[in-house]
């Protein structure tokens, strides 16, 4: 995987721990600000930390899912915003929503949480 590069905006390829095969989110960087985006991944990536914006998965909601042999899976949300937290991430929003999330958001049980929806747009400063 390379890297973009082009009038102030930076995109690099990042791994994360998912399934048995490489897998990657990316690190965006325009001006000063700095976005993860990391929509599936079974271990909170260390390269997230201090985000501005991260986009963070939410397939599970309280216990992550795990994949049959044990290769991997997906994070939890609520373990996921608490990492996010400790690490600094000034604006988390959860994306690749699951049933499981999908559950808790329709039982009112998310409200200090942010979840992106089909065809929202998020703006960063330089």
């Amino acid at each position: 995987m390379d890297e973009f590069i082009g009038e102030g905006l930076l995109i690099e390829p990042r791994p994360v721990q998912h399934t048995n095969h490489p897998v990657f989110g990316y690190e965006i960087t325009y001006g000063r600000s700095r976005v993860a985006w990391a929509p599936e991944f079974w271990t909170f990536p260390h390269w997230v930390a201090g985000a501005d914006l991260a986009f963070l998965e939410a397939a599970a909601w309280t216990r992550p899912i795990r994949f049959r042999g044990g290769v991997g899976g997906h994070a939890s949300v609520q373990r996921t915003a608490q990492e996010a937290s400790d690490a600094g991430v000034r604006r988390t929003v959860f994306v690749h929503i699951g049933r499981p999330t999908i559950c808790a958001i329709d039982s009112g049980g998310t409200q200090d949480l942010e979840f992106a929806s089909d065809g929202q747009v998020f703006l960063i400063e330089d």
